[in-house]
């Protein structure tokens, strides 16, 4: 996982000041969309957030199997 985020740094920083404006235009509306919730206890927003970082680990691993 750190050497994808270190491969999409690198990719945003190669970018020109141009395509970096149109892609945070293009995020801007995801952005605003994004709901808020609020958690009973601070253990359901350990657990929701550790099923997030599962969901997450196996798509990239689908997707790493689906190229090599």
């Amino acid at each position: 996982m750190p050497a994808l985020v270190q491969q999409a740094s690198e990719e945003y920083k190669a970018l020109s000041v141009e395509e970096k404006e149109a892609l945070i235009e293009e995020y801007v509306p995801h952005r605003e969309c994004k709901t808020f919730g609020l958690r009973a206890t601070s253990k359901s927003k350990v657990n929701d957030i550790t099923g997030t970082l599962k969901a997450i680990e196996g798509e990239v691993c689908y997707l790493f199997s689906m190229y090599f």
